[in-house]
C-alpha cells in the first residue's frame, strides 16, 4: 500500500486544483461547454514533478484574475474559427485569441497539442486534420502551468542533471564521439531553458539508460512530456573532433573546398559521382540521425525504423547539403533544421560508390552516374519519376521508388516505351495504358542541371537588362522586403523565397508591376492585390538617394523589445507612456498593411489597402508593430516573421493614444 501521508497530500492536492478550476470555470461563464477532466493524483505525481511550482503559479494566475489549468485537458471542438495559434514547428499553444472557444475552454499559451480526434497530433500534419474533422471533435493537451513546467533542471546534481521535455523541437544538438554529447544548444531553445549546456552527456531518456547506439531511436521515439538524465562531468575523450582541446571550445566548423568535389558548395548542379535525393519533411519527429564533424559534410549516419525517413528511402551514407532550399554544411544544418516549419524540402547528395557502408565520409573517387542509353524494365506501378510538363525530362525521382532502384535520375530523356518511340505530347497515356512489365528507354547525359532555370519554373529572370530585370512571380509569399524613401527600393531577400530564387537583390527599385508603372505611393496597394503570375520590373542600378533611413539608418538606435524571464513581453520604454495595446489577428494573407521599418527606428504602419484585412481589423496608420505570434519584433526581424507565420496567428502593437495624437 502507498504511503498514507503521500496519499492524503497528492488527493488534497487534485481536490486543491478541482476547486481552482471551478473557480474558473465561474469566473469565465464556462458552463454547457463540454468536458474539461484534469490528471487524477498518480498522473500528477509522474507529470507535475514539482507539485510547489504548480500551487505558487495558480496562486500568482489568481491574484491576477486568471487561472490556468494544468494536466491533461480534454476539450470538445463545437465551433469554427477556434480561436488558438500554436508555434510554428511545434505543438504548444503560442497564442489564444479573447472571446473564441479556444479562450473559453481553459486553453492558454503553454499548453501542448496531444490528440485531435482520439489520434496523435503531429507536427506537420495537425492544421490538416484540424481543419478537415467535421465539429464536434475532441481535442486532447497537457498544458503546464502558464507554459513554464520544463524549465529549469528537476535536479541539478552533476551526475544527475534531469530537465522535463514539454515540447519538440527541443534545440539541443548530440553527436557521438565515445558517448552522445551535446555540442551545440540554440538561443531561445527549451533546452536553454532547461539548463542543458554544450559537454553535456546524455545518459537516460524517461529513465531508460542509453548509449552511443541507442541514445537517438529513444530520443525521436519518446513520448511527451519526459525527462532526459545528463552526466555534466564526463571529460571530453581524447581526439573529439567536436572539440577544440587548445581553446578548450566547442567547435562550430564550415565545409573546407579543398576536401570536396569542384563546385561542391552553394551549386545546384549535378555533382559526378553523386545522385540526388529530395525529400519533404512533412512531419515530425522525421527519424534522421545526422552525423556532422566540422570541417567535413553533415551526412545521415542512420534512421529510425518505423519514422518518416525511414519511409521515404533516406539512406545511412546521404549527404545533407539543403534544408528548406537553403544550403547547409555542418555548422549550419541542426539550426535551419530546427527551425524549419513542416512541410519543408531537403535535398541530399547519394554516393555512388562501393563504400558507402563507410558513412558517405569517403568523397573521393566516387563511381561516376550512368551516362549514356539506359534500358529498365517497369515492373510496378506507381513508377516513380516526374517528368518535366511540356518536355521528356526526368525532373524528379523519388526516392525508396521503382524508378529510383533500377537507376533512373534527373536529367534523363525519356525515349521509348515498350520499344516504340514517344514524344513529349503522347508518352503518359502510352505509359499509363501500357501492360506490366515493359521496357523504358531513357538517355542519359553526362551532367545536368538538378533545378529547372528560367521564368516557368519562377527561377531566373525573364529579362536581366539593367534597367528592365523582370522575374515572374511563380509563389507567395514571394519573400522581398520593400521600403520607400524617395522610390521603392527592395530592403531585404529572405534566403530560400522565390524572390531569391528569380535573382532578385536587395537595392533592386521596383519600376512596373504587369507593365503598370509604380512609384513609392501606389506600389504597395498594385502588389497587395496581384496574384500569382504577376511580373515585376526593376531598376538594378540606381542610386541611394541622400539620407535614406533604411540604408544607413539616421535615426537613434530604438531598443528592441524582449522577453522577461517568465515570457512576458517587455515594453520599450518610448512605448509606454502615451500608448496603448492593441491586438489584431491575422486569418488569411494577403493582409493589407504596409510597414515601413528604418533601420534602427520601429516597424510602423504608413498605409492600409482598401477592403484588406488589416482594415476591417482595426489597424491603424501609426501603430507601431512590436510582436509576431508571440515573439518580439524590430526593424531588422519584423519582416521575415511575418513572411514565415502561417495564418491564423496574431500581431501586437503599441498605439499612440489620442491625447498624445492630439498634443
Amino acid at each position: 500500500m502507498k504511503n498514507p501521508t503521500k496519499m492524503f497530500f497528492l488527493s488534497a492536492s487534485a481536490i486543491g486544483l478541482l476547486l481552482l478550476g471551478y473557480f474558473q470555470g465561474y469566473l469565465h461563464g464556462v458552463a454547457g461547454v463540454a468536458a474539461s477532466q484534469m490528471i487524477d493524483g498518480d498522473v500528477l505525481e509522474k507529470q507535475l514533478v514539482s507539485f510547489s511550482n504548480g500551487v505558487q503559479a495558480h496562486l500568482t494566475n489568481l491574484r491576477g484574475g486568471n487561472i490556468f489549468k494544468t494536466g491533461i485537458l480534454n476539450v470538445k471542438v463545437e465551433d469554427k474559427p477556434f480561436g488558438m495559434h500554436v508555434k510554428r514547428g511545434s505543438l504548444v499553444v503560442e497564442e489564444v485569441f479573447p472571446g473564441f472557444p479556444a479562450e473559453k475552454l481553459g486553453i492558454h499559451p503553454g499548453c501542448t497539442l496531444k490528440e485531435i480526434g482520439g489520434q496523435a497530433a503531429k507536427q506537420g500534419t495537425w492544421v490538416q486534420v484540424f481543419q478537415s474533422l467535421p465539429t464536434p471533435f475532441e481535442l486532447s493537451f497537457f498544458c503546464s502551468s502558464a507554459g513554464k513546467l520544463g524549465n529549469g533542471p528537476l535536479s541539478g546534481d552533476k551526475h544527475n542533471f534531469r530537465t522535463m521535455v514539454v515540447k519538440k523541437p527541443y534545440g539541443m544538438n548530440i553527436q557521438v564521439h565515445t558517448v552522445p554529447r551535446v555540442i551545440d544548444v540554440l538561443p531561445g531553445s527549451p533546452a536553454e531553458a532547461a539548463g542543458v549546456k554544450r559537454g553535456f552527456v546524455l545518459t537516460h531518456v524517461n529513465d531508460q539508460k542509453v548509449d552511443p547506439e541507442t541514445w537517438f531511436n529513444a530520443w525521436q521515439t519518446v513520448k511527451l512530456p519526459s525527462t532526459l538524465t545528463f552526466d555534466t562531468a564526463v571529460p571530453v575523450h581524447k581526439d573529439n573532433p567536436f572539440f577544440n582541446a587548445s581553446s578548450g571550445e566547442w567547435l562550430g566548423g564550415s565545409l573546407p573546398k579543398a576536401d570536396l568535389p569542384d563546385d561542391w558548395e552553394d551549386s545546384d548542379e549535378a555533382i559526378p559521382g553523386f545522385q540526388d535525393v529530395w525529400t519533404t519533411v512533412k512531419e515530425l519527429p522525421f527519424g534522421m540521425h545526422v552525423h556532422a564533424i566540422p570541417g567535413k559534410v553533415p551526412v545521415v549516419k542512420a534512421v529510425s525504423a518505423g519514422l518518416p525517413a525511414e519511409a521515404q528511402g533516406i539512406k545511412a551514407g546521404d549527404v545533407l547539403v539543403k534544408v528548406a532550399g537553403a544550403h547547409v554544411d555542418s555548422s549550419t544544418w541542426f539550426a535551419a533544421f530546427q527551425h524549419a516549419v513542416p512541410p519543408f524540402g531537403l535535398r541530399f547528395r547519394r554516393p555512388d560508390t562501393e563504400h558507402a557502408e563507410h558513412g558517405g565520409e569517403d568523397l573521393l573517387n566516387p563511381k561516376m552516374p550512368h551516362v549514356g542509353d539506359l534500358v529498365v524494365q517497369v515492373k510496378e506501378r506507381p513508377f516513380g519519376m516526374h517528368v518535366h510538363r511540356g518536355s521528356d525530362v526526368v525532373g524528379d525521382v523519388f526516392a525508396g521508388t521503382p524508378a529510383y532502384k533500377v537507376g533512373v535520375r534527373k536529367g534523363c530523356h525519356l525515349r521509348e516505351i515498350a520499344e516504340k518511340s514517344v514524344s513529349q505530347g503522347t508518352w503518359m497515356d502510352i505509359f499509363q495504358k501500357q501492360a506490366l512489365p515493359f521496357s523504358l528507354t531513357l538517355f542519359c547525359p553526362k551532367q545536368v542541371a538538378l533545378s529547372k532555370k528560367g521564368p516557368e519554373g519562377g527561377k531566373g529572370p525573364l529579362n536581366a537588362e539593367e534597367h528592365d530585370f523582370r522575374v515572374k512571380v511563380a509563389k507567395r509569399p514571394f519573400g522581398m522586403n520593400i521600403q520607400s524613401h524617395t522610390l521603392p527600393r527592395v530592403h531585404d531577400v529572405l534566403p530560400g523565397y522565390p524572390a531569391e530564387a528569380a535573382g532578385v537583390k536587395a537595392g533592386f527599385v521596383l519600376t512596373a508591376i504587369n507593365g503598370q508603372p509604380v512609384d513609392a505611393d501606389n506600389w504597395f496597394d498594385i502588389w497587395q492585390s496581384s496574384s500569382v503570375g504577376t511580373e515585376l520590373t526593376f531598376h538594378t542600378n540606381i542610386p541611394v538617394h541622400e539620407n535614406n533611413p533604411f540604408v544607413d539608418g539616421h535615426l537613434d538606435v530604438k531598443a528592441a523589445p524582449v522577453l522577461d524571464e517568465s515570457g512576458g513581453l517587455v515594453i520599450p520604454s518610448d512605448l509606454e507612456k502615451g500608448h496603448e495595446d492593441f491586438r489584431a489577428a491575422v486569418k488569411k494573407i494577403p493582409f493589407g498593411m504596409q510597414v515601413t521599418s528604418p533601420k534602427g527606428g520601429r516597424p510602423t504602419v504608413r498605409s492600409l489597402s482598401k477592403d484588406l484585412p488589416a482594415e476591417a481589423a482595426g489597424v491603424k496608420v501609426g501603430d507601431v508593430l512590436i510582436s509576431i505570434s508571440g515573439v518580439p519584433v524590430d526593424s531588422s526581424s519584423w519582416f521575415a516573421a511575418f513572411q514565415q507565420a502561417a495564418p491564423p496567428f496574431g500581431l501586437r502593437f503599441r498605439r499612440p493614444n489620442s491625447s498624445k495624437n492630439s498634443s
